[in-house]
């Protein structure tokens, strides 16, 4: 960019209302673009009872009286009266997945540059839901699907942060997007987190999580919750012919917590431990002692974060098909299975604790892949290519262009 930019930045969780992937990439963004000197003014819902956001410095944070962290009625009602409130014009608008679509959809908001940082849609959530049979789901499409498509069409570009979500939106019910307004800019990694994670004495972590010398350590961190797949996993673990000096960590809370605890005790697998909510650098550290990473969910994801964190600590990845990583192919250190099968869960443990770990050159490779620095280097060519005079700019022309 040859200019700093003034932009509203409108996210409808931040990491103070949840400790999740999309909140955590939303804080990644927002710091890298205030690090190389643009101003952004982000706009959320209410802040929960006592949390106080860590922004950059020359960020302004406006929480509007909107029920925290969710897309609401409230949220939609709010944004174009704080909009219209505002004195100065920005540069640019950009939403994080349809947080801003009153504002993508109203004039005269809606002729101000735009940019929608796709992480999923409320239909593929859906067919999550649909998959494990949770009957919510027309209920949750129904109530948000003309909402966020109203998003999608409006947004002059929309980035999608890995190539499943790239290609769901060229399927049914959102493929009326112009493949020519879609740019593929995938997650990036917290380098100076991996940076003190990779730091850790790793042998001095195992000893402490009790693992013994030539034992094997899988990790499982995520929300517990159906369509997250940890059911599958424990039933797969369970069936492992041999488990001797084996460990399975399970890190997360969620609806399900008491109930696959329970089934674990039952089944006295006194090699699975469950240990609750924690602090994301704790996960790390927990990354760094692993021999294999397992995200086996049944529902449909984008990119996640903790799959990109255990390449680049160099740990294995065991995850579900649905997921598609950049490059998985080539890449040794994946294995991927069906997590709709208890037996294509269990060959997949079997291959994956037979990876070494860690691998130093997956580790490099995936670093330099999703470096902060690259997203922001193709976040700043979208910008500039949107704001350059001339009109209409229908095919961006930055590194990870798509259609």
């Amino acid at each position: 960019m040859t200019r700093p930019l003034h932009i509203w930045f409108v996210a409808r969780s931040l990491p103070v209302h949840f400790n999740g992937g999309l909140e955590r990439m939303t804080d990644l963004t927002a710091r890298g673009l205030a690090g190389r000197g643009h101003r952004l003014d982000v706009v959320t819902t209410s802040l929960p009872a006592g949390a106080e956001p860590d922004l950059p410095p020359g960020t302004r944070l406006h929480a509007l009286p909107a029920p925290p962290g969710r897309h609401s009625r409230e949220f939609r009602r709010e944004l174009p009266a704080w909009a219209a409130a505002q004195d100065e014009r920005p540069d640019l608008l950009l939403s994080i997945s349809s947080a801003a679509a009153p504002l993508l959809s109203t004039a005269p908001w809606s002729e101000l540059p735009s940019v929608l940082q796709f992480h999923g849609s409320f239909w593929t959530g859906a067919q999550s839901k649909l998959a494990v049979g949770d009957p919510r789901w027309p209920y949750n499409v129904w109530q948000h699907l003309d909402f966020e498509r109203e998003a999608l069409r409006g947004a002059d570009r929309l980035v999608s942060v890995g190539p499943a979500l790239t290609a769901a939106l060229s399927r049914f019910p959102l493929r009326l997007v112009d493949p020519a307004r879609v740019v593929e800019i995938p997650n990036a990694l917290d380098e100076g987190e991996l940076a003190a994670a990779s730091a850790l004495d790793r042998e001095a972590l195992r000893r402490e999580l009790g693992i013994a010398p030539g034992g094997k350590l899988a990790l499982s961190a995520c929300r517990l919750q159906r369509q997250k797949g940890v059911q599958g996993l424990l039933r797969a673990w369970a069936g492992l012919e041999d488990r001797e000096g084996r460990q399975l960590l399970v890190a997360g809370t969620g609806p399900q917590e008491a109930s696959l605890r329970r089934w674990a005790e039952e089944r006295r697998l006194a090699d699975v431990r469950f240990l609750g909510g924690l602090p994301h650098g704790e996960v790390l550290r927990l990354l760094r002692a692993a021999d294999l990473l397992v995200q086996a969910g049944r529902g449909r994801e984008g990119l996640p974060l903790a799959i990109l964190e255990a390449l680049a600590l160099g740990v294995p990845v065991l995850k579900s098909r649905h997921i598609l990583v950049p490059g998985e192919d080539a890449e040794p250190g994946i294995v991927s299975v069906d997590p709709r099968r208890i037996e294509s869960l269990r060959e997949g443990l079997v291959r994956a604790l037979a990876l070494p770990a860690p691998d130093a050159d997956v580790a490099r490779r995936s670093r330099d892949r999703y470096a902060t620095s690259t997203m922001l280097d193709d976040y700043e060519a979208l910008f500039a290519e949107l704001l350059a005079p001339g009109g209409e700019h229908p095919h961006p022309r930055v590194p990870h262009c798509v259609g």
